[in-house]
């Protein structure tokens, strides 16, 4: 990547290089990022130190106070950084596949996104937020225990909607730990429902808001206790709703 500076202007020229992996190729915004790390050079890439020098041994205790500061810069890549690293790689990287300019598809998508907001509609589902509920699922496959969403469903249909709580369910009885936050009270009840441990645990649901300092702060908490068995389950058979 060059750089220019003409009359106070500052020009970049980006160097494209030819994705081997068939779906990236093609894709200016993939081809312009630097080239991939194995796991060797990536860790190295990582790994950082504190400056030091022998002599800072003899310095006044009060510099070398100072000195002990810098510790907060030490980091030595343990093989779950290295995964961390990997899929942040993926979800960017996938990302960019939903977000080809210069296509077809991708003029489609912009249209119908300006369509829908200009109607007032809310958002359905494109190849762009699937790509992204991809990119969220992945990180939520990864090796920490505990995954935090922040209204996940917001441009996703209810159908959708529906399926993403069972998956974070089938996530919560793995042993993970689940983080939401929904502006829908209905979706909220449904997630305290499903998110449970055992089918005999009560959910709990926190709704906040901004306290008189600015801070965030818990307003409401009360228990939701688990959906009636044969709720919807007639005398005779069960009925569908419609």
């Amino acid at each position: 990547m060059n750089a220019s500076n003409d009359a106070g202007a500052l020009f970049v020229e980006a160097r494209y290089t030819e994705q081997r992996i068939p779906r990236y190729r093609g894709n200016p915004l993939i081809e312009a990022l630097p080239p991939l790390l194995d796991d060797e050079a990536l860790a190295q890439e990582l790994t950082q130190f504190p400056e030091f020098e022998p002599a800072q041994r003899d310095w006044q205790t009060h510099e070398r106070l100072l000195l002990v500061a810098g510790l907060g810069n030490f980091m030595l890549p343990m093989p779950r950084h290295i995964q961390l690293a990997r899929s942040l790689e993926t979800m960017m990287l996938e990302g960019y596949v939903g977000r080809l300019p210069r296509t077809a598809a991708h003029v489609r998508t912009l249209q119908m996104l300006y369509d829908r907001q200009k109607a007032g509609a809310a958002f359905s589902a494109t190849p762009h937020s699937q790509r992204t509920a991809l990119s969220s699922a992945l990180i939520g496959m990864s090796s920490w225990r505990t995954l935090l969403m922040d209204d996940p469903v917001q441009h996703i249909d209810d159908f959708r909607a529906l399926h993403l709580v069972e998956v974070l369910a089938a996530l919560r009885l793995g042993g993970r730990q689940i983080v939401c936050a929904v502006e829908d009270e209905a979706l909220a009840d449904l997630l305290c429902r499903r998110l449970l441990s055992t089918s005999e645990s009560v959910g709990r649901r926190y709704e906040l808001d901004i306290g008189p300092t600015g801070a965030t702060t818990v307003v409401l908490e009360r228990e939701v206790p688990p959906m009636p068995t044969g709720v919807l389950r007639s005398r005779s058979a069960i009925q569908a709703i419609s």
